[in-house]
Formats: C-alpha cells, sequence, structure tokens
C-alpha cells in the first residue's frame, strides 16, 4: 500500500523534470537563433525574423516554462499538482505555434548560401512535421499522466497527498 502512495508524486517529479528539459531546450532555441542573428547580422531579412523569434521564445519560457512554483518540498502536493496541471494545459495552447514560428525563422537564416533544391525544401518540411508530430505526442502523454495521477490522489485509497 505504502507503494500506492509514492506513484503519484514519482510521477509527478518526472513530469517536472519533463518540464524543466523543455526549459532548457527552449534557451538552447534561443542561443541558436542568436548565433544565426550574429553570423547574419548584415542581411538584415534574415536578423529581423530571427530576433522575432529570439521574442517569441523568451517570451514563451518566461511565462510558460518557468517552474518556480511547483517545488515540491512544502508537502502541499495536490495543490501543486492542480497548479501544474492548469500550467501544462495552457501551455498547450501556444506550444507548437511558438515553435512553428520559431522554426520558420530559423530554416531559411540555416539555409542561408547554401545549395537549395527541392529536396532540401521536402528535407525541411519534413523535419517541421515530425517535430510538430512528436509535440503532439508528447502532449498527448503528459495529458494521460496528469489523468492517471489525478485519478490517483482523488482515489478513496489515497489519504495523505
Amino acid at each position: 500500500m505504502k507503494k500506492l502512495k509514492n506513484i503519484p508524486e514519482e510521477k509527478f517529479k518526472l513530469m517536472l523534470k519533463g518540464s524543466a528539459t523543455a526549459r532548457n531546450l527552449s534557451f538552447i532555441y534561443v542561443l541558436v537563433s542568436l548565433m544565426l542573428t550574429f553570423k547574419l547580422r548584415e542581411h538584415i531579412e534574415y536578423v529581423i525574423p530571427l530576433l522575432i523569434g529570439v521574442s517569441l521564445l523568451i517570451w514563451y519560457t518566461l511565462s510558460h516554462l518557468l517552474l518556480k512554483k511547483f517545488n515540491l518540498r512544502n508537502g502541499e502536493f495536490k495543490v501543486k499538482f492542480n497548479l501544474y496541471r492548469l500550467h501544462i494545459l495552457k501551455r498547450e495552447k501556444y506550444e507548437s505555434t511558438v515553435f512553428f514560428i520559431w522554426l520558420l525563422t530559423v530554416v531559411p537564416a540555416y539555409l542561408f548560401e547554401k545549395d537549395i533544391t527541392t529536396l532540401t525544401v521536402l528535407k525541411s518540411m519534413v523535419v517541421i512535421y515530425i517535430l510538430f508530430i512528436l509535440g503532439n505526442k508528447l502532449f498527448n502523454k503528459v495529458k494521460e499522466d496528469l489523468k492517471v495521477i489525478d485519478e490517483q490522489i482523488n482515489s478513496p485509497e489515497a489519504n495523505n497527498f
């Protein structure tokens, strides 16, 4: 019975680690864009979209990926979990759009002065599509996990969450 009590909290901690990874990756994406911006600083037609993409990513990261309020040290598991669930559902509305726009700013800059063929364009489209599909699958998995944890902590057997 004691094992059942720890499962939701452990799953939640894993979800928090996943969100922290998403936040860190977002900062890496910002760095990639800034490096491309610096590399192409003399080509304003690439710099402006890259800076828009960077601004969008920074806004998204600061408003949706910061996890300060989800610290589990206080022992308020249910409260923190409910806050996190609302946070994830709000985040889902923006994530794919933000990263799609960011990719639309990065791909042309990445392809600058490269031989662009139909195959290159198709490869870029496939990569964007795969990333979009993977992102949606991950969000669906997270929503399923949220539902399972919610059922576990609200079940009659769970007393001390």
